[in-house]
């Protein structure tokens, strides 16, 4: 894959480029679980950052949960992770409602 195409794919709003670019993330890592771990992370965050609705963002943070499978230790350091975001997320969304 070329750099240019997958440096578009960060700033589409489209799932399927989202799920090929997890893709690309998987094959990039191969069997190194700390690469995958940082990958997985990587996608948390872009999928956070995207314009989709609530039920489009848990498909794919489904669908990268089942593509991108960890050792335990790492899928629990991953769950804190997601955790610390999604507690973040509310805490953004809380102080924006307040500013108004």
């Amino acid at each position: 894959m070329q750099r240019k195409p997958l440096i578009s794919i960060f700033f589409c709003d489209n799932p399927f480029a989202f799920a090929t670019l997890a893709t690309f993330y998987l094959i990039q890592a191969g069997r190194d679980a700390a690469k995958k771990l940082e990958f997985k992370k990587k996608l948390l965050e872009t999928a956070n950052n995207k314009n989709f609705d609530l039920a489009k963002l848990q498909r794919l943070l489904s669908f990268v949960k089942l593509l991108v499978q960890l050792p335990k230790p790492f899928e629990s350091v991953y769950q804190d992770y997601s955790n610390d975001s999604k507690n973040n997320k509310k805490a953004e969304k809380m102080g924006a409602s307040r500013a108004f």
